[in-house]
Parts: structure tokens; sequence; C-alpha cells
């Protein structure tokens, strides 16, 4: 935000934390209350569409995790938009079975994974479970609900079988906390998938994405269809 001008004196955020999707839509209408100039809608769908119900006038800018925006008719182009949404949007549902995939190719003997999984990942993790039927990979998953998450403990209630590594699939929430997360696996000496490669040099085991798709205008504000 430096690079495009702002600093403290001329740039405000307001976060909202709220304890589950279901508070999106309460979320949202709060933040519109606020009087902000943008709106990020950060998640799943839901976060979108509630972003969607509370304005139709401010800018809102997606970070699309786990749908596809354009074949749910929310938006029709990211670089030339028509309407107040643009942003970014990431493929991550077929992206957890080749997860699973390279896990296997560089662990060979691999034939048991943990997966830490919330509301935010829940396809994700139906993916993984496919996957790892096709790949002869049982897997043992945790869905972790209760922020801050606590990993320490989902892991010990993991089968000592099932330890031999771990999948993380995307999620806002998990990558909130990636630096906890890769040092928990880091002195834990757990092999972890990951999404970004944030996980790997906070230290983690490793990761793997594709390139995300997107376009948002000059000093942070969506671009405009003539763009």
């Amino acid at each position: 935000m430096r690079e495009l001008g702002y600093d403290e004196e001329n740039l405000a955020i307001e976060f909202l934390n709220v304890p589950s999707p279901a508070e999106y839509p309460k979320a949202y209408q709060e933040l519109v209350e606020r009087h902000v100039n943008i709106i990020i809608a950060l998640g799943t769908e839901l976060a979108l569409k509630s972003a969607n119900a509370a304005t139709r006038k401010l800018p809102i800018v997606m970070v699309a995790i786990d749908y596809d925006p354009f074949a749910l008719g929310h938006v029709t182009s990211l670089a030339h938009p028509t309407g107040n949404v643009t942003g970014v949007y990431f493929q991550e549902i077929e992206l957890p079975a080749k997860r699973l995939e390279l896990a296997k190719e560089m662990m060979p003997g691999l034939q048991f994974a943990a997966v830490f999984w919330d509301s935010a990942s829940e396809d994700q993790f139906q993916s993984l479970k496919k996957a790892g039927q096709d790949l002869g990979i049982r897997l043992f998953g945790v869905e972790i609900r209760n922020q801050p998450y606590n990993h320490s403990a989902a892991w010990e209630g993991i089968p000592a079988e099932y330890r031999g590594m771990l999948i993380l699939p995307t999620s806002p929430v998990f990558f909130r906390y990636h630096p906890q997360i890769a040092k928990f696996t880091v002195e834990r000496r757990i092999p972890a998938m990951f999404v970004f490669r944030e996980w790997v040099d906070a230290g983690g085991f490793a990761c793997a994405r594709r390139r995300i798709r997107g376009q948002t205008g000059q000093r942070g504000y969506p671009a405009r269809p003539t763009d």
C-alpha cells in the first residue's frame, strides 16, 4: 500500500472478526454502515454474496476461494468489470487432489495422512477424500471450529498411524495464522503439504498452488471498465 501512496495518515482499515461464516451478512452490513470506501470479500462464496447483499454501490474486491465467480454469475469479467465487483479468484476445487498426488510422489510409501479442515475448506476436504481413495491413501480428517484454532489439540486427537503427513487446504483462517501453523509443523517435525509459499517461507515442508487470476485498479480501487 505504501507503494501506491498510502500510509497511516491517509488510510484506515476496518477489520471485523466474526466467529463463523453465518455472521458474514451482519458483518458486511456493519462495514457499509461505517462508510468505508472499499469492501474486501475474502473467502467462500458466502462472503461475496453477503457483501453484494449489503451494497450494490461500493466497490467490492473479492478474494474468491473455493468457488468460480464466473460460473455462479457474480461477475462477467475481472479485467473489464461492468458492475461493482472485481478481484482475484483461486481455482482450488481440483487442486487438493493434485497436492495429495504430489505428496505421494515426495513420500512414495505414504499410506496414511491427516487433514485439518474448517467450514471454509469443506469442499476441498471432500475432494481430498476422493483423491485418497484413488491413490490408496487413507485420510483422517479433523474439523477445527473455534478460533483461534488449537492445532496442537487437533493433532493430539489424530491416531498415530495417520501422522506421517499433514495436508492443509485453503482457508482464510488458516492463512491468517500461517506463521503459527508452519512453526507448529516444524516443532513437531511434521511433513506438511500447504497451499501457499508463505508457509514454506515460514519453515513449512512443501506447497503447491495455481497462478491466481484477477485484476485490480491503481491505488487499490477496482479496475474501471475502460482499463
